[in-house]
């Protein structure tokens, strides 16, 4: 399995808050030893009696039941690999099982015969190679699996060497035909294609790690030790860990010079260039001073959440920490309550209640305030609206008691255009209308979805004129904010929920009580970000909410007024590949190196190459 990447020096940071998950909230076991994330999102969890699959909210336990042959063969001590195909591999301590998604259940590939007891240590699926998926067993050595039949032998050898008896296979992994791992005779790499195994007999049990293109890293709980992958020519250096750990359990690559090692004393973060431990948390429980907690492994999700598995106290979560917030505060000292929030080429644009708006350039950090009341007569300072009209121009949504409207905002001229009567008399028969709740989102290019009360339309702006047009409506609600997702279908909150718009149905999202939704985006993994007046919700693509973050974990204040996603891309001679395909990286533009030939605007703006990162900006 490839390792994430995470920020350990970001987790460190942010005071350590742990969501713990036991027996209480539905795990099978308290003792957890691997964890994985399926292509669906789920959370698989192995422990010593019991297959778990999370949901986010609840366990579904698997267990084997001798009278259905498609039931797992044993659900102890299960560890995970996901194929190419993204097939779920199972290892368990009787066997290799392959999980069907398709019908929720198992095709037992390997199960130990009746005349060998099911063992109480660790076998492990490596990898796929060669169109087979490997793995170790205890008391039997390699095996290997044709992906397509599940045709499955033991691996001879060459030369006679017997690894029949060797016990403990420790997580590892399979790159350029070599298969890297511990078992209980210690380190061995294993040639696929000579079918020969190297054993170094160092004593450690620790899982392995790819630590780079030429390395792999394992641990014992006194010292630290980096193998050359192709010459196994190791170095160490030794570790001085609180608590006193007698033994290493789960490692992982943290941000970029660091990782995390689980203990019998908890987790320690190593920092591999200065081979120093620069933060320890011996206790994973906040009510347990004193007490240590037994990390056996370690899976960073896709969100880019830690998760931890202990022996005896069951699963911790330690949030990615997008709970930390950087404030953007009013720059004349004045109004905080931030009704509007957009950004482009480098710039944050918050929209305040009685106190117009700030410019804020982002890196580096200058502000300018613009007082709205001077955009027309009788003007309140609110802004309640933000969006593009172009590179130069935004449309400014003013709202007052005795006078609002619509301005279209120069941002070089610094002169504002009131544009609120055009959009009236194109939208004949709905005269009624007033400006007392307008919003806008920006669909692609020069279009403009607008909702007024009930009704939906669009505005596109094309050689400086505009086209002003109908697109439907909500029955007996009240639009509060618009946001067009990637597959082009719309999400429309309102004063008492949230909608979906897709393909002319409107589908209302339960999300447990009416609410006020004031603001939606849209991550990456295509999940729904919904900002109420009671917390922040996620909403997965099966519409069903994922999470709730309020005041109680992270929010310093859960009435969301706006959530923007900002994409930021790397540029010029950083190394990109290294980066490729890991999650939950963290850039502050503060403090970032800047890479050669690249400025802080081109930083923002090089939408080229692959490494996203997904800031928000939440008004509150």
């Amino acid at each position: 399995m490839a390792c994430s990447l995470i920020s350990a020096t970001a987790f460190a940071q942010q005071n350590n808050l742990f969501t713990a998950y036991t027996v209480a909230d539905g795990l099978a076991q308290s003792s957890v030893w691997d964890i994985i994330q399926d292509k669906n999102g789920f959370l698989w969890v192995g422990t010593s009696d019991g297959l778990c699959r999370f949901d986010g909210y609840t366990f579904k336990i698997y267990k084997n039941d001798p009278k259905v042959s498609s039931s797992i063969n044993s659900a102890k001590d299960n560890r995970f690999f996901l194929d190419k195909r993204q097939q779920l591999w199972i290892a368990s301590a009787k066997g290799i099982s392959l999980y069907d998604d398709v019908h929720d259940n198992f095709i037992n590939i390997y199960t130990y015969n009746g005349s060998t007891p099911e063992l109480q240590t660790e076998n492990e699926v490596y990898g796929e190679y060669g169109g087979f998926i490997w793995g170790g067993l205890n008391g039997y050595g390699f095996i290997k699996i044709e992906v397509n039949t599940h045709r499955c032998s033991q691996v001879k050898l060459a030369g006679g060497t017997d690894i029949s008896s060797y016990l403990n296979w420790r997580k590892g992994f399979i790159e350029d035909g070599c298969i890297f791992g511990n078992n209980s005779n210690g380190f061995f790499k294993y040639d696929i294609a000579a079918n020969k195994i190297v054993q170094l007999n160092t004593g450690l049990d620790a899982n392995v790690i790819n630590l780079n293109k030429s390395e792999a890293l394992t641990s014992t709980a006194t010292r630290l030790f980096i193998i050359n992958k192709a010459t196994l020519q190791v170095s160490s250096f030794p570790l001085s860990l609180s608590g006193s750990p007698q033994q290493v359990g789960g490692v992982i690559k943290a941000n970029g010079s660091e990782v995390i090692l689980g203990t019998t004393g908890g987790m320690h973060y190593v920092n591999l260039q200065s081979k120093k431990v620069v933060n320890e948390v011996n206790d994973l429980n906040s009510d347990q001073k004193g007490s240590y907690s037994y990390v056996q492994c370690f899976f960073a999700d896709r969100s880019g959440n830690l998760w931890i598995g202990t022996n005896g106290d069951g699963l911790h979560k330690l949030t990615y920490p997008f709970k930390k917030f950087k404030l953007y505060k009013p720059t004349n000292g004045k109004s905080g309550i931030v009704k509007s929030i957009y950004a482009e080429q480098g710039k944050l644009y918050n929209g305040y209640f009685d106190n117009g708006f700030d410019v804020f350039s982002i890196a580096p950090p200058l502000a300018n305030n613009i007082d709205v009341s001077k955009f027309g007569k009788g003007l309140r300072n609110s802004v309640y609206g933000i969006a593009p009209i172009s590179a130069d121009k935004l449309l400014v949504y003013v709202n007052s008691i005795t006078a609002s409207g619509v301005y279209q905002y120069d941002v070089k001229t610094k002169k504002a255009a009131d544009i609120t009567l055009m959009i009236k008399k194109a939208l004949p028969g709905h005269s009624s209308f007033t400006t007392d709740e307008f919003v806008f989102a920006q669909n692609k290019g020069t279009e403009l979805t607008g909702g007024w009360n009930e009704y939906l339309f669009s505005i596109n702006y094309s050689n400086g004129s505009q086209v002003i047009k109908l697109a439907g409506f909500i029955e007996k609600e009240r639009i509060s904010c618009i946001f067009k997702d990637t597959g082009n279908s719309f999400w429309v909150g309102t004063y008492n929920g949230l909608y979906l718009i897709k393909d002319k149905h409107t589908l209302n999202i339960n999300l447990g009580k009416k609410l006020l939704v004031k603001t939606i985006n849209q991550d990456a993994d295509g999940n729904i970000w919904a900002g109420t007046v009671e917390g922040l919700y996620v909403i997965g693509k099966n519409g069903k909410i994922k999470h709730l973050y309020t005041e109680t974990n992270g929010l310093p204040n859960q009435f969301i007024y706006g959530i923007l996603k900002m994409i930021i891309t790397i540029c010029g001679s950083v190394p990109i590949k290294d980066w490729e395909g890991t999650v939950g990286m963290t850039i502050n533009l503060n403090f970032l190196p800047m890479p050669t030939g690249c400025s802080q605007t081109s930083l923002i703006l090089a939408l080229t190459l692959k490494l996203l990162t997904g800031n928000y900006f939440l008004g509150a």
